[in-house]
């Protein structure tokens, strides 16, 4: 009798190891599916369309309006050591390497003349000196961002509604005494320059000439008043600000007028914000005008700025 064994094979079961494997395979698909349905996509980042036209406007504007504890312009007091203000307004057009400029500036102006002097002196009475310059400014690099750049600019000084006035004299007839009044002699005529200016990286080198009307010249030199001495050739080199620390910075100017004086001017910048900041100027002045004196001082300047 012949017997068979039937070898009955049942189906293989899942090893714990792998049951575990495929719960995690299915956690891990369901976790990355959702990350990826929620993860936000970010758009672009672009320049808001304000942004894009300030940037391609050729045209730009500043301005500054500043107050003076004295007023002094290229080393020469404008205000007889009293406070004085300056406004300084600049329109730039750019194209290329080329930036074409005008400024219109205005500075306090108070000559502050005695009751009485020496007859046949003469004196400004004005309050107030107006500058304009237009010019061009060249960028003598790759693009309009190099360090080194020229500018050529032709000025004109005027003093709206003011007059030279000379000192006359009176002799009393009822006794020995005597004394003076002041008579009006012209208009102050407007001053015309020629300045240009060398900027090696922040080092400033500059040349003025300056063109004084004939009917603004006094008999005598030493009778001039003001607004005729402080002309002539004007040399100026100023450095570039150097920090001390995050708000603090300072420079040095050194100033020659061919007929008129030298000044020394260390200058501490006090940084407040984005419009607004401080000059505290050291200053020494060493005239060879009869119309101003040698002296030396400390300058406190305040300014706001808006670009």
């Amino acid at each position: 009798m012949t017997s068979r064994f039937i070898n009955h094979m049942s189906p293989s079961k899942p090893t714990k190891f792998g049951w575990q494997q495929i719960i995690r395979l299915i956690s891990l698909s369901i976790i990355s599916s959702s990350g990826l349905a929620y993860t936000p996509i970010q758009p672009p980042v672009t320049m808001d369309k304000a942004a894009t036209e300030q940037k391609n406007n050729p045209i730009s504007f500043g301005y500054s309006a500043e107050l003076h504890s004295q007023l002094r312009w290229q080393g020469i007091p404008l205000t007889s050591g009293l406070p004085g203000w300056a406004s300084k307004a600049r329109i730039i057009y750019k194209r290329g390497l080329f930036d074409s400029f005008l400024d219109i500036n205005g500075y306090a102006y108070n000559t502050n003349p005695s009751e009485t002097n020496t007859a046949n002196v003469e004196t400004d009475v004005a309050y107030m000196m107006t500058e304009g310059r237009m010019g061009t400014q060249f960028s003598m690099g790759s693009n309009s961002n190099s360090g080194r750049k020229l500018t050529i600019s032709r000025g004109i000084y005027m003093w709206p509604g003011s007059e030279v006035w000379q000192y006359k004299s009176i002799v009393c007839t009822t006794g020995d005494s005597s004394s003076s009044y002041l008579q009006s002699q012209n208009p102050i005529k407007p001053v015309r320059s020629i300045n240009i200016e060398l900027d090696l990286s922040g080092l400033l080198m500059s040349y003025s000439t300056y063109t004084v009307s004939n009917k603004n010249t006094s008999s005598t030199v030493s009778n001039q008043p003001l607004s005729t001495s402080i002309w002539g050739d004007y040399y100026h080199i100023q450095t570039k600000y150097r920090k001390l620390s995050r708000d603090y910075s300072y420079n040095f100017e050194y100033g020659y007028w061919a007929d008129t004086g030298r000044h020394i001017d260390l200058n501490l910048k006090i940084h407040f914000d984005q419009s607004v900041h401080s000059v505290l100027k050291g200053y020494t002045f060493n005239t060879q005008s009869t119309a101003l004196s040698d002296n030396y001082g400390v300058v406190f300047i305040m300014k706001y700025l808006i670009q």
